[in-house]
């Protein structure tokens, strides 16, 4: 593919605009890209109601103007039909650029869902776990879920008090001596302790079934070293309720499918109200509610049936 067309694309200078909902705008948009050589030609040849269907369809991703070469390769069309999208409908990157990525990757790539056990088989007792999120994610519960599924012991430490190092270095001392699990959560909030921690895993001599691991938002603040020593796993909020549900209803599997079939019907019913929370806190407070409230699947798992008290 044309890799100066990507580069484009990510150019953070580059501003993109929805106009469907700023169509007074579109003149400003038009203009900024007449200014990039490769829309030099090809927008006289375009009908109005071309560019109107761009505007306003509600899936405008599927309406691009073609402004290039049929002869191209379908990548480079793609990354066309992308920069356009960025451009006049940011509204609907997000769903172009999993096209996108789809086209090049694969779908499966898009709809797998990483398998912690399969990590935690993989690595050794001295590489540490490190579960990267963005700001307001919460993946710490991934490890819950684990320990639960296979019966492990893991001691919890939550990072961001004087007291939580002490407890932090006592509690992986123990685990590597003992060969249970160490779960560190927060430990964006304590940089200089993550690099005593590496200097302390080099001189470790765990047990075989020692595991470490480390929850953390996603922060420049974190030694580069250790994340190089350590096996990343980076985790996000889905996008939509479709990739929200099936999230919720991945992590429902591994429970046991005994009992009624309206315990099943909670469970459909619980990840439909996680996913419409989810959602609508991409849009608080600004759609009725008076505040921004982290709600992730930490919570949804403590409104299972199984802990609510409802049995069959």
């Amino acid at each position: 593919m044309d890799k100066s067309l990507l580069e484009r694309i990510l150019d953070e200078g580059l501003e993109g605009v929805d106009v469907s909902t700023e169509s007074h705008r579109a003149g400003e948009v038009m203009n900024r890209m007449g200014t990039l050589p490769i829309f030099k030609t090809g927008v006289e040849s375009v009908p109005e109601v071309g560019w109107e269907k761009f505007f306003t369809e509600e899936n405008g991703e599927n309406f691009v103007p073609t402004l290039w070469d049929e002869n191209l390769p379908d990548l480079d069309k793609r990354l066309y039909k992308l920069l356009l999208v960025k451009l006049f409908r940011l509204d609907r990157f997000v769903p172009a650029a999993e096209s996108f990525v789809g086209a090049v990757f694969g779908k499966e790539m898009l709809n797998s869902t990483g398998n912690l056990k399969q990590v935690v088989d993989q690595v050794s007792a001295t590489t540490p776990i490190a579960l990267a999120s963005s700001p307001g994610f919460d993946a710490s519960y991934k490890v819950d879920s684990l320990v639960e599924q296979m019966g492990k012991r893991c001691t919890n430490i939550a990072m961001g008090s004087n007291e939580g190092l002490g407890q932090a270095d006592k509690a992986v001392n123990n685990a590597a001596s003992v060969g249970s699990w160490v779960l560190v959560k927060n430990v964006h909030l304590t940089p200089a302790w993550l690099q005593s921690l590496e200097k302390r895993l080099g001189a470790l001599k765990p047990n075989p079934n020692f595991r470490l691991f480390l929850s953390m938002e996603s922060s420049p603040k974190i030694p580069v070293n250790l994340l190089r020593a350590s096996r990343v796993l980076m985790y996000e909020q889905p996008a939509g309720i479709r990739a929200n549900m099936k999230d919720s209803l991945s992590s429902l599997a591994t429970r046991p499918a005994k009992g009624p079939a309206e315990k099943h019907r909670i469970y459909l019913l619980l990840s439909f109200l996680h996913a419409v929370l989810q959602e609508r806190l991409r849009y608080a407070p600004s759609l009725g509610w008076k505040g921004w409230w982290e709600f992730n699947d930490s919570d949804v798992s403590m409104l299972l049936p199984s802990r609510a008290g409802i049995h069959s």
